[in-house]
């Protein structure tokens, strides 16, 4: 299993006010720390420890508003399929998260995957494995969810394949990989440096 951040800090801006530093986004991983222990292994046995698909986060949200209110930060640049990742994130259930039976996403700290942004709602979309297939659906998010630049009906199933933009909030975007895709784009990673 790959190293989590346990207690990441992150300077919020809160508007004129001194900026203060919050608890952002557990079991989140720097991209850093993901390559070091990724390419450690083969990929046979990164797949086997690590059977789920990653999120690999694009950009940051430039947003300053408070995390309790939503913002509607917009994307301004949409080629990112090339963009070194900042951050990764296990598409998989967190312990101490949520009883519920998928991948959550928001910016609540009872997800499964906490981003810590004012253009990600609480409670912003899921992810469903449904017959070895992934399925994304937007949770009624203020600032949506898009899926290779196009924007997703609100609580209707999408499906997700591996090398899709996911774009959350208007202002994010991630990388959806399957294990061995994860592995091959961290090897691809390694050798630029």
């Amino acid at each position: 299993m790959l190293a989590r951040e346990e207690q990441p800090k992150h300077t919020v801006s809160r508007g004129s006010h001194v900026s203060e530093q919050v608890n952002e986004a557990p079991g989140r991983i720097t991209l850093d720390i993901f390559l070091t222990e990724a390419i450690q292994v083969a990929s046979k046995v990164f797949s086997s420890r690590n059977p789920h698909p990653f999120l690999f986060q694009l950009n940051e949200s430039s947003a300053s508003q408070p995390l309790w209110q939503t913002s509607t930060a917009r994307i301004s640049d949409s080629s990112v399929r090339n963009t070194r990742p900042l951050f990764v994130y296990p598409v998989a259930k967190r312990q101490g998260a949520n009883p519920f039976g998928f991948v959550t996403l928001g910016r609540a700290l009872n997800n499964d995957i906490v981003l810590p942004y004012p253009s990600v709602s609480k409670f912003h979309a899921s992810l469903r494995a449904l017959g070895g297939k992934w399925t994304i659906t937007d949770a009624d998010s203020v600032n949506g969810t898009g899926l290779d630049g196009v924007r997703l009906p609100s609580e209707k199933p999408a499906p997700i394949d591996s090398g899709m933009i996911l774009e959350l909030g208007g202002s994010l975007q991630f990388m959806f990989l399957g294990p061995s895709e994860t592995w091959d784009h961290m090897k691809a990673l390694s050798r630029q440096g």
